[in-house]
């Protein structure tokens, strides 16, 4: 191949390669014809994105405080219990001051519907604290259906 050949070629694929680039974006049409909305963003993702205006997890600032009521929790067999028998929009409610050792525990069901909450966001309370003091613990819960808090 000569060398205008060649250098003419070149040009030619530098020429075609040159337009104006799009930028990547995820198709979002529905396959009729309509654009969907993108569910996220590209600059958030994770926590940046709660939409209730509430801390994830409670904290200062969470107004979407619980009070005890079906299931009082004191200790891990409470906790065992109530979870076992709680049902769809009932609450487990953890003790603010209670400390329950989950150590030598793991995929700990929590059934669909079902909230289990402590006292983080009063005020003065940390809430319940459940710790385990094994590194093999991943996950300590399993939810088990949906619309779990």
């Amino acid at each position: 191949m000569s060398r205008t050949l060649r250098y003419l070629t070149v040009l030619l694929l530098l020429f075609a390669c040159s337009g104006k680039e799009k930028p990547l974006t995820p198709d979002t049409s529905d396959g009729n014809g309509q654009q969907e909305k993108p569910l996220l963003s590209d600059d958030k993702f994770g926590a940046d994105i709660n939409p209730t205006g509430n801390p994830i997890g409670g904290g200062e600032g969470y107004n979407r405080l619980l009070d005890p009521s079906e299931y009082l929790v004191t200790n891990r067999m409470e906790l065992f219990d109530a979870l076992q028998f709680a049902g769809t929009n009932q609450i487990v409610y953890i003790v603010d001051t209670a400390r329950i050792d989950l150590t030598g525990h793991q995929n700990i069901a929590i059934r669909g519907g079902v909230t289990l909450a402590s006292g983080r966001g009063k005020p003065g309370s940390q809430g319940a604290l459940l710790y385990s003091n094994q590194l093999e613990t991943l996950p300590l819960f399993v939810a088990t259906g949906p619309n779990i808090r």
